[in-house]
């Protein structure tokens, strides 16, 4: 039998669709995974389910599950680009206002894959979500998009590209965002990458950055990476 996903996210914003896509395939060919459950509200919830749908041409045996916060109104259908759905028993005497954070957590205790997608510490679902993984024992590291997290690693970035030790491959989509970007320097010097400023996506940019300031706090100092031996994880 295979394992289930799950997704979380903000929802009302869109994720990076081929980024999302790349991640599904990942889950299904590697991980094993045959079942997505989706939360059915809001943009994210519905970028995913349509990814999953569209995959399904290339991968027919992954089911798409609906997992239903509240029972739906008289005469409401659900949408029929799921397979089903499922409404957990323990809702039923739930108050509404707690309904959508107690189903996340029944969610969280019976999946095996969680592919997460927040880039902002607003948004309750998805900070919620956040604070459960912390309750059972994952780390979960804290990372803003201010100067004070953004301004060390972006400076590191220059550094390390100036010195010619920036080794990318000369990979075409990461080379169009760093070409996009627009650097911000606040009266202190501290520095950032300005999303309104730049002229196209910079999203793989600001990964980039926010990745080297990892590697930094973690004391990697050799030449060794940790995806010579494996892919990405996922919790």
């Amino acid at each position: 039998m295979g394992k289930t996903c799950a997704f979380f996210g903000h929802r009302d914003e869109y994720p990076d669709i081929v980024k999302l896509k790349e991640q599904i395939k990942y889950v299904i060919e590697k991980e094993n995974v045959s079942k997505f459950w989706c939360g059915g509200y809001g943009v994210f919830d519905n970028c995913t389910a349509s990814l999953v749908k569209q995959i399904r041409k290339e991968f027919n045996q992954i089911e798409l599950q609906l997992i239903l916060a509240y029972l739906p109104k008289d005469n409401e259908k659900i949408s029929g680009i799921y397979d089903s759905s499922i409404y957990p028993e323990s809702l039923e005497l739930c108050p509404p206002r707690f309904a959508i954070s107690k189903r996340n957590q029944w969610i969280i205790k019976r999946c095996d894959v969680v592919i997460c997608y927040i880039n902002h510490s607003y948004g309750w679902g998805a900070v919620q979500m956040v604070q459960n993984l912390e309750g059972m024992g994952f780390t979960v590291v804290p990372f803003g998009q201010g100067f004070k997290d953004m301004s060390p690693p972006t400076k590191e970035l220059m550094k390390l590209v100036l010195e010619k030790k920036f080794v990318h491959s000369g990979h075409p989509v990461l080379r169009w965002m760093m070409d996009n970007i627009f650097i911000r320097t606040d009266p202190a010097g501290n520095i950032k990458p300005d999303k309104e400023k730049s002229t196209e996506k910079i999203d793989g940019a600001v990964a980039t950055i926010m990745a080297l300031d990892r590697a930094i706090r973690c004391g990697n100092d050799t030449s060794e990476s940790v995806y010579d031996s494996r892919w990405l994880l996922f919790i």
